[in-house]
């Protein structure tokens, strides 16, 4: 039992380290649209009315 409690403990953090950064991901993906949409906002305004196409 000794020598596989490592083991144990290395399949626990993998399956915690998974599950933890596929949220950040997830958190991180909608900050970065979000930001990108508000982005997209100001620098149309900045443009005097100019819009790309």
């Amino acid at each position: 039992m000794d020598s596989r409690l490592p083991l144990y403990g290395t399949w626990i953090g993998t399956i915690l380290a998974f599950y933890f950064s596929r949220n950040a991901f997830e958190a991180a993906s909608s900050a970065t649209a979000w930001n990108a949409a508000v982005f997209q906002q100001v620098s149309g305004s900045l443009c005097y009315g100019y819009r790309h196409q």
